[in-house]
């Protein structure tokens, strides 16, 4: 597998103008390794393209949580699939951890859908899908309980199936964008899944583009709205869920002037980066020559707008490999100066009539694919909305706002492929500080010990032997720990550098926890003080671990010895042993905030694929270890080489 490490997120405002706390960042962490105490499966979550469920690409798992003076930072690790072994064991993990996903729901709650629904069984083809809510999907169970919002014979209906969004709004409230409650049957329906990645129940819906058309109907009354809505999918609304994808949509402010677009065909081709993770090959645009109409008797002359993007892979939720591309229509006044007509669609061709399709232009290529319609507008729209919305509905695709020009305000962003070669030291000017201090939380779900111990490591000699051994420093530090466990069999080292990689102290869950951390964080702070006055101690790691809630907290404390000590000796009101993390994570953050003030920009996750923080030493550094009487008589029994 290859392993790819980084910051997942963070606890600061983010780019679509929201922060996530750290107390939600660890509670949803706590959640998770719960939930696989029940399930069996490993931690983490399955990895996917452009968060595109037909498209897996790995493995993710939530390392823990960082936190310096500067922000929380959640860092993972991202395992990628390069064998076809490791794919067939990706896809096997990943089916199961859909499953469990999918129909971890009580009978309780099916038969509750089922009732309201007015179902008194399932259908061989139902399926239980946790998406926006937990749903029921089968053929038309929405348009059988709602027929006046989807039959075209419906007052309500548009000839394209389309609803009057109104009318939809009135009857029913929309309580996120694509997800409408009925009060009456209790029930929520929702938008068509042509607004999902894929065309896909699996994925989530295009919420830019459905909260910008919610707005214009809002913000726009003489317009009027129509929308596809879903005739398969109903849910539960007690399980409604507002689903967080944070792909940045990066919406830039349009010019608004047309007029000198000249008629014909574009063609915008994309950069491999968009192939490969937007799936889109080429976006075709045709402006049309302007013609003459008669409009209540009088002229005007419009332009007619089409918009193709033509995609690189099958579409997950069509059947038969089928591909559906995003399309889009417009009427433009040149009198006017305004949109007059603005509907959206997809056009789904089959393997064979799509490779002959996407060698054509637009204006050749006629319309000989199975067209559905999503939405429309009707009424004078400005130009700079048409193109938001424009914009919103062809969501993850650049070429559509390269295409329509960007106000010379807006900064214009540059990718590059870099490699760790393309990057120097030199290259990132970091201050000098003369303190530091991070704490790295993570959470395992291993076994409670019964006993607190301090978990000791092995280094190879050069006869090939195993030895057991812990960094203690060899000084006050080492004596404190040798009073409060039995290391008698055990080496105990130190180096010479003035930097000290404690071995990770864990903590048995006894009923006696608080007072037994407490007793340990004291007399530590004081041996660590007396390393720091008398033997040279400047950096130093403090890993502890102990049972919560049937789940192992691991904490290492990290920095300059003496801001370490300035920590330590207030753990012990800032952390409550008996208490989740997400409880008292807030506190820490704010201590070491006040502790020191500025940190690096650049943190260094040396260790955290080990579970907690080390230094990482360089060169050449000098050893010293205290040897266990037994294994000193050993050694000079031997006589062994290296030794002499």
């Amino acid at each position: 597998m290859k392993r790819q490490l980084g910051i997942f997120t963070t606890d600061q405002i983010n780019k679509s103008g929201f922060r996530i706390t750290a107390s939600a960042l660890m509670s949803a962490e706590e959640s998770h390794h719960s939930k696989r105490l029940i399930t069996g499966l490993p931690a983490g979550l399955p990895v996917h393209i452009q968060h595109d469920m037909h498209r897996p690409y790995g493995w993710s798992q939530v390392l823990g949580l960082f936190i310096d003076s500067n922000m929380v930072r959640v860092v993972g690790v991202i395992e990628e699939a390069e064998t076809e072994q490791e794919k067939i064991q990706l896809m096997q993990l990943a089916s199961h951890f859909w499953e469990s996903h999918h129909n971890k729901v009580s009978d309780t709650l099916k038969n509750d859908l089922l009732e309201r629904a007015n179902l008194s069984e399932l259908d061989e083809s139902d399926k239980f899908l946790k998406m926006e809510a937990y749903v029921l999907s089968r053929k038309n169970i929405a348009s059988s309980l709602y027929p006046e919002l989807f039959n075209i014979s419906s007052d309500f209906v548009d000839k394209d199936g389309l609803t009057d969004y109104k009318i939809l709004c009135q009857r029913m409230k929309q309580v996120q964008p694509g997800v409408f409650l009925d009060n009456k049957h209790n029930l929520l329906i929702f938008a068509h899944r042509f607004f999902r990645r894929s065309l896909s129940h699996r994925n989530k819906f295009n919420e830019c583009f459905l909260s910008s058309f919610d707005k214009t109907v809002v913000e726009s009354p003489h317009l009027v709205p129509r929308l596809r809505l879903d005739p398969d999918l109903i849910g539960h609304p007690d399980t409604a869920t507002n689903l967080l994808e944070l792909e940045y949509w990066w919406g830039p402010h349009f010019n608004d002037d047309i007029s000198s677009i000249p008629n014909g065909v574009t063609e915008h081709k994309a950069s491999d980066r968009t192939r490969y993770f937007e799936g889109i090959d080429r976006t075709q645009i045709w402006w049309k020559s302007p013609e003459t109409r008669l409009n209540s008797n009088v002229e005007d002359r419009y332009r007619t707008f089409e918009i193709e993007e033509l995609i690189e892979n099958l579409s997950g939720g069509l059947p038969d490999e089928n591909y559906g591309c995003r399309y889009a229509h417009a009427e433009y006044s040149i009198g006017t100066s305004a949109i007059t007509h603005f509907d959206g669609a997809i056009r789904a061709y089959p393997q064979d009539e799509y490779l002959e399709r996407i060698d054509l232009v637009i204006d050749q290529a006629g319309k000989h694919s199975d067209y559905t319609k999503l939405f429309r507008f009707d009424g004078f729209m400005t130009v700079d909305l048409w193109k938001r919305l424009l914009s919103d509905y062809f969501k993850g695709n650049p070429l559509i706002p390269e295409y329509l020009g960007i106000a010379q305000d807006d900064t214009e962003i540059e990718l590059e492929e870099t490699t760790n070669e393309d990057i120097s030291i030199t290259d990132i000017e970091e201050p000098i500080l003369e303190s530091e201090l991070v704490v790295f939380i993570s959470i395992t779900n291993n076994d409670s010990p019964k006993e607190s111990y301090i978990e000791p490591s092995a280094i190879v000699l050069p006869n090939e032997r195993l030895l057991r051994i812990i960094e203690t420093g060899c000084g006050a530090i080492d004596k404190f720990i040798r009073s409060k466990f039995d290391i008698t069999n055990i080496t105990s080292s130190a180096f010479d550098d003035g930097i000290l990689n404690l071995a990770k102290v864990t903590f048995g869950a006894t009923s006696n926890l608080s007072i037994e951390m407490q007793d340990f964080l004291s007399g530590f702070s004081n041996s660590l003080l007396y390393d720091i006055e008398h033997n040279g101690l400047q950096q130093i790691v403090v890993p502890i671990s102990w049972v919560n809630n049937n789940l192992l907290i691991n904490l290492s404390i990290k920095g300059s010895a003496k801001q370490v000590y300035q920590l330590l000796v207030k753990l012990s009101t800032i952390i409550d042993p008996l208490k989740p993390a997400s409880e008292w994570i807030e506190n820490l953050a704010s201590v070491i905030k006040v502790l020191v003030p500025i940190s690096t920009a650049n943190p260094d996750l040396n260790g955290v694929l080990q579970g907690h923080l080390t230094y990482k030493r360089t060169g050449s550094v000098e050893i010293r270890m205290k040897l266990p009487d037994q294994q000193v008589k050993g050694f000079l029994d031997e006589k062994p080489d290296w030794l002499q």
